[in-house]
């Protein structure tokens, strides 16, 4: 059963407070990441409803705040990534022919803008894959914690071959791998990617609120 706080609790209660600074909210606003913010609204907005699970998020929550461990992304790095894997239009796909001198000087401005976009879309998805991986190793946690289950799942995640690729780049690119990767990302993997993303974003919000 899925609940969803209304309007009247939700102003009652001064829960989400767009009005003032004071609001339950506010207080647990210290997000590092935009989807972070959407996150912790939604959680506020659709508040579980099982014992189960809120003791689940609970005890992730308890982990959190007594590990020590700060967000291991650079709000940078990801916005530039949102930016880049919101943008959905095939048409805007890098090809090698992005890369001639005569398609260059036929769209100069526009497509210059579009290239640099992927491309830091592209590089921050490489530092998110090796500061994700990094992050995981460090997240030591005590055994048959409810929290194994998605720890290993993402680790499964990050040893598709997709990303295996992007660790393996070094951060180095040729333009020839942009357009490699930014089929792979952005259309062939895509949902893997969105994935990666959510779970980024609700570490975010298990960081703010421990």
């Amino acid at each position: 059963m899925i609940f969803h706080t209304d309007k009247q609790t939700l102003d009652d209660l001064n829960i989400l407070g767009r009005q003032g600074g004071n609001a339950i909210y506010a207080i647990f606003n210290i997000w590092t990441t935009r989807g972070g913010a959407n996150v912790l609204e939604k959680m506020f907005r659709y508040p579980l409803s099982s014992a189960e699970e809120i003791n689940h998020r609970a005890e992730i929550i308890r982990h959190f705040s007594s590990s020590g461990l700060d967000y291991p992304i650079q709000s940078t790095i990801l916005d530039a990534v949102q930016i880049y894997m919101e943008n959905r239009d095939s048409r805007t796909k890098l090809t090698a022919e992005d890369d001639t001198v005569s398609k260059k000087l036929s769209n100069a401005l526009a497509s210059d803008l579009m290239t640099t976009q992927i491309k830091n879309g592209i590089a921050g998805l490489a530092e998110l894959v090796d500061a994700t991986t990094r992050f995981l190793r460090q997240l030591q946690l005590e055994p048959g914690h409810g929290y194994q289950a998605e720890l290993s799942d993402i680790r499964n995640l990050l040893s598709q071959p997709v990303f295996v690729a992007l660790l393996e780049s070094k951060h180095k690119f040729s333009f020839a791998a942009f357009v490699k990767f930014d089929d792979l990302l952005r259309f062939r993997n895509r949902e893997a990617v969105d994935r990666l993303l959510d779970f980024l974003y609700h570490v975010d919000v298990y960081t703010a609120v421990g």
